[in-house]
């Protein structure tokens, strides 16, 4: 049975190969240069490699390869998971496996066994190269560190488990609707949908975030910043009794200063009188920590996909 699947699926496995040591090759290519680049800088501190870095990383050509790097999980949902089934639907050839001595239960598990297996692969060895790709610009922080969304999502361990997911969500879609062009748009459309409800809504609150008490309008002047590798989520401004009106609290103390757009209120006033800034924020430490739960969080959503597609189908084909 793995060798008629191997017939049936060879295109796609070497093209997909092909794509991903492009990729892979592309990376490795420009990461050498960044990396004794950014070897040659460090000593003197990441301060002198930011003036280096901030123009070539900054460079639309960088950002739009970046950018690719983060899709490659949907493309192999879409292009891998989602075409699966259909196409052995619309040509037969599962009929043709049943009847050579082949359970249904055993030709679907080793189809999507197969297509998981190398969907992990590619994306395990692209992340991989990402990973090593990012350490000078996770770093500098040019564009935000790592745990930082958008660049948290495309290195680490989390990128296999999108690939998983992705690929999954395609088999299912596939698997329940039997058309190609539905599935392939499915699987884009929810694929999107939960990862950004995931990025935006679950990834900071996975772990308690922590909270620490600045100089007032300092901004992370205690070191809680981008560079430090911190993921700030949120700061507000504290007086000493807890209120949290800093406009009205520099009226009452005289803390306002005018100026031509208005008034402006001034920070060294409003710090003699006790007030603070609270920073909410995940700190660097914690970067493996939400990879391992979101990697948990997309593996258990392939699982039960994956679960979806037995039932549906050994029901319908029944």
């Amino acid at each position: 049975m793995n060798m008629v699947v191997w017939r049936l699926h060879r295109y796609e496995a070497f093209l997909t190969t092909a794509a991903s040591l492009a990729v892979a090759a592309v990376l490795v290519i420009t990461g050498v240069p960044l990396a004794h680049r950014f070897a040659r800088c460090e000593p003197a501190g990441i301060g002198a490699c930011y003036p280096a870095f901030a123009k070539l990383l900054n460079n639309p050509w960088m950002t739009r390869m970046q950018t690719t790097m983060k899709a490659v999980p949907l493309l192999l949902g879409m292009f891998l998971g989602a075409p699966l089934l259909p196409r052995e639907f619309a040509g037969g050839t599962h009929q043709l496996m049943w009847t050579q001595g082949v359970t249904r239960r055993r030709w679907l598990g080793g189809t999507i066994a197969w297509a998981m297996l190398s969907a992990a692969l590619w994306a395990g060895v692209i992340a991989a190269v990402v990973t090593w790709w990012r350490i000078p610009e996770n770093a500098i922080g040019i564009a935000g560190n790592r745990l930082m969304p958008g660049n948290f999502d495309m290195q680490g361990i989390v990128p296999v488990a999108y690939a998983l997911f992705a690929v999954a969500l395609g088999i299912a879609a596939g698997a329940t609707m039997r058309r190609l062009v539905p599935a392939i748009a499915t699987t884009f459309i929810v694929f999107v949908a939960v990862r950004f409800a995931v990025a935006t809504r679950l990834r900071a609150h996975f772990v308690a975030p922590l909270t620490k008490l600045e100089t007032f309008g300092g901004g992370g002047g205690g070191g809680i910043n981008v560079t430090s590798g911190a993921w700030l989520l949120s700061g507000r401004d504290v007086g000493p009794t807890g209120a949290s009106n800093s406009v009205t609290a520099a009226r009452a103390l005289g803390c306002l200063k005018q100026v031509p757009d208005g008034v402006l209120v001034q920070n060294a006033c409003m710090a003699q009188h006790g007030w603070k800034t609270a920073l909410l924020f995940q700190p660097a430490s914690r970067f493996w920590t939400l990879q391992a739960i979101e990697s948990a969080v997309f593996i258990a959503l392939a699982a039960a996909l994956v679960a979806w597609t037995f039932r549906i189908v050994l029901a319908r084909d029944a």
